[in-house]
C-alpha cells in the first residue's frame, strides 16, 4: 500500500517538469531553478509584476516585448555603447548603437523592429521605465545594484518568440 507522502512525492515528480517545460527552462541547465524561481516570481508576485507603459491596442500585430527582451534591449545597448567608448570610435551615441545592434541577432529577427528609429523608441521607453528603476540601472547605462544580476542569464537566454517571427 502506498502512503500519502509517497504518492503526493510521485505526483510532484510527474508535474515539476511540466512547470520547467511552461516557462521554458531547460530542466539540464545547471542555473534551472535559479530561472525557474525569477520566472515564478514575476508571474506570481504583485510587486514584481511590470509591463511597459503603452497605451492598449486593439487593433494590429501582437505586441512582442516582454520585460526579457526590454532588458536584453537595455543591456546589449549598455555593452555596445562601452564597446564604442573603449574603441574610441567617433560615434558613441545611443542612435549608433541601435544601428550596430539592428545588424546582429535577435534584433535582425525581431518583426516589430524594422527601422533603427523603432528600436531607439523602444530603448527610450525602457530606459525610462519602472523596469530599469526596480533593477538599479542608471540613465548612464551603469548597473547601480546586484539586483540586476539576478536575471542576467534569463536576458542571456531570451529568443523572439517563434511565432512572432512569422508574422510580416
Amino acid at each position: 500500500m502506498i502512503d500519502a507522502a509517497e504518492y503526493f512525492a510521485a505526483a510532484r515528480n510527474v508535474k515539476l517538469p511540466l512547470v520547467f517545460e511552461h516557462y521554458g527552462v531547460p530542466m539540464k541547465d545547471p542555473d534551472a531553478l535559479p530561472k525557474l524561481a525569477m520566472l515564478l516570481i514575476f508571474d506570481l508576485v504583485p510587486g514584481f509584476q511590470m509591463t511597459m507603459k503603452t497605451p492598449a491596442k486593439k487593433r494590429g500585430r501582437k505586441n512582442t516585448w516582454d520585460w526579457i527582451a526590454c532588458g536584453r534591449l537595455y543591456r546589449d545597448m549598455r555593452d555596445e555603447i562601452v564597446s564604442r567608448q573603449q574603441r574610441k570610435s567617433a560615434d558613441c551615441s545611443e542612435l549608433a548603437a541601435c544601428k550596430a545592434l539592428l545588424k546582429r541577432e535577435p534584433w535582425r529577427s525581431m518583426p516589430s523592429v524594422k527601422k533603427v528609429k523603432t528600436l531607439y523608441n523602444r530603448f527610450l521607453e525602457t530606459k525610462n521605465s519602472e523596469w530599469a528603476k526596480i533593477f538599479g540601472l542608471d540613465e548612464n547605462l551603469r548597473d547601480t545594484s546586484l539586483a540586476s544580476l539576478a536575471f542576467a542569464s534569463l536576458v542571456d537566454d531570451w529568443k523572439p518568440p517563434e511565432n512572432a517571427r512569422s508574422e510580416s
